[in-house]
Parts: structure tokens; sequence; C-alpha cells
């Protein structure tokens, strides 16, 4: 958990076991539990009705699982790592997009290397880099409340003073034959190349990268079927490697439904800015989201939020929807106004 104030949260890991022979997946767990290191809470699952419910509205930090189950339901499983177990013997693990493969009946104590080793333990999205980039999101459960105006003019805010990336991670921005134009390809072809470890990421990312307000952009996806197979651990993956290897202060994700089940990604943001409801409906399903964020064990994450409510600017409704019309009207007054009153 990065929010909080920036402080680090230590919580106890989340392994789901995944077998139908219940025998094999208890005696996994017990020895799990008995030889880890580190403290984990762990599920066993038998049967596959029961754990394509939990995923409907949990996730866990690794999930281990026989090859054909994973395989035949990527990119709904929310595993930080997957394990996928295979009943024919390997020389060595194997890896995968959708998972590492291992050998089902070797030793438990090879199997706990996998689930125990440094990347699962502490995952690489999950640590501070050591350039201290901060991750902001903007998000809207409601689906409304000018959430990309203001992720624009916040963006123009922070460019005073820092470098700032911009990535807009919704189905239709509505901005990438517009604001965010590119000659270049964009966040498509780069999580293509990223996925499948191409060389030259860094070199294209920079090609890509557009500028407008004095902060930079990635142009969004071209198509949302490029990006809806992602899996949670490819997503963090990528998001810290923008961390790592640019030299931006911050990153500031306009987040969308791109992302399945985007809760799961608050757990690493530094601040998560939202539209402040004004109708009874609105603060009554703004609640109930409240609710769900407590029931699923994401509370933490509301001391994270900041509620935002943009001022009526009729200069922006009116002719094209252009940058200078938020930096130099009423949204973006009220922006950097915020921003120097907010610790960020």
């Amino acid at each position: 958990m990065r929010c909080q104030h920036g402080k680090e949260t230590l919580i106890k890991k989340s392994c789901i076991i995944f077998d139908r022979d219940e025998n094999y997946a208890y005696r996994l767990m017990n020895y799990i539990q008995e030889k880890s290191k580190s403290p984990m809470d762990i599920m066993v699952f038998t049967d596959m009705d029961s754990l394509e419910a939990y995923f409907q509205r949990g996730t866990a930090d690794v999930l281990l699982a026989s090859a054909d189950f994973v395989d035949s339901h990527r990119g709904s499983l929310l595993a930080i790592k997957i394990i996928k177990l295979t009943e024919e013997p390997l020389l060595d693990a194997g890896h995968e997009d959708s998972g590492i493969l291992v050998f089902k009946y070797q030793k438990a104590g090879e199997i706990l290397k996998e689930i125990s080793d440094d990347s699962f333990m502490e995952p690489e999205f999950g640590r501070r880099s050591a350039k201290n980039c901060k991750l902001f999101s903007i998000y809207s459960p409601l689906g409304r409340g000018g959430k990309t105006t203001f992720a624009l003019g916040l963006c123009g805010a922070l460019a005073k003073t820092h470098r700032v990336l911009y990535i807009n991670l919704e189905e239709y921005s509505g901005l990438k034959h517009s604001l965010l134009r590119s000659n270049q390809g964009g966040l498509s072809e780069l999580l293509y190349m990223f996925r499948r470890g191409m060389g030259g990421i860094k070199e294209r990312l920079v090609a890509m990268v557009g500028n407008i307000g004095g902060f930079d952009y990635l142009p969004p996806v071209d198509c949302p079927e490029d990006v809806e197979d992602l899996l949670l651990e490819e997503w963090m993956n990528f998001f810290n490697y923008l961390m790592e290897q640019m030299d931006y202060d911050y990153i500031v994700v306009d987040l969308g439904t791109l992302l399945h089940k985007v809760w799961n990604f608050f757990e690493v943001m530094d601040a998560i800015f939202m539209p402040e409801p004004e109708e009874a409906l609105e603060k009554a399903k703004l609640e109930e989201f409240h609710q769900f964020m407590r029931t699923t064990g994401h509370e933490a994450v509301l001391d994270c939020l900041h509620y935002f409510s943009l001022p009526q600017d009729a200069a922006l409704a009116q002719g094209e929807y252009t940058y200078d019309k938020i930096e130099w009207g009423m949204v973006g007054n009220y922006v950097r106004q915020l921003v120097s009153e907010v610790a960020l």
C-alpha cells in the first residue's frame, strides 16, 4: 500500500490454491503455512464455480492452478503472480505471458521457492523507485464529473515545476484525434512491445511521447480490444517500468474501464482524485462505492482520496475543446489553487 501519506503499510500476502484433488491442495497449503518465512493467508478452492465467484469481486497476490484453467480464464484472474501447475515433468520452470509453468508433483519446497521469490513477496510495482516518482490517478465510480478536464489541468499545474507524464486509460478518450494526437504510434503499440519483451522499448516510447501545456503524454490506445486481456501483473510491471526508466516526477493516470476491477490499482497510488458528487443520488452511489471498498478489504484506500468540484466554465462547452481553455480559464485557476493547498 503506497498511499496513507506516503507510508508503506505492511499487509499479509494472499495465496489461492485451486485443484480438484482436495488432498493435494490441502497438503500443499499446510506445507506452505509451515515452511514459508513470510505470513500468508491461503485459501483452497476445489471447484471452479467457487473460484470464479471469488474472482468476481476479489484478487490475490499469488494463484496456483492448473495450466488449462489459467489459459482458459486469461484476463479474468486478478493475481499479481500466477503459477501454472502441469502434470508433465519440466526441465525447469517456464515463464509464459500468462504465468510461470511448474511441475505439479515436484518437491513442495521447489514450488514454495516460486511462491516466495522476491518478485512476488515485494512486487516491483509496489516499491518506491530511486527517483521517487509519484503515481496519481483520477477516477470516478459515477463516470462523470469532469474527470479528464481535471486530469489535464492537474498535469499542467504540476508541470510548472516538475516533469509530468499523462496517460489516459479510458476506452474512448475523445482526445486521440485532437489534444493527444500522434503520428508515432501510441499506447497500443507500446504495450504490445512491452508484453513480448521486445527491444528498443524506451527509444520507441521517447519517440511517441507528445507534449502539451508543458507536460508529456502517451497517445491513447487505438482500440480497447488491444489491451483488454492484460493481466494485473502486466499493468503493474508496465507502470513500474515507466517510473524507473523515464525521468518523471509525476505520472498522472486518467482511469477508465480499460483496467478491470480498477480498485486493485488504488493500493499503489500516492493520491487518488475523485469528483465530488452534488446530487443526492450521486452521493448515494458514492457511499455504496465506499462501502464496497470497506467490505472488500480496501478501506485504507479511502484515506488517499482527494475530492474536487470543478467550476462551471461556459468557455469549455463552446466550440473546440482546447487545452488553453483549461489552463487559462476557471478550471486552470481552480486546479492550481488546489495543488497549492494539498500536500502532493
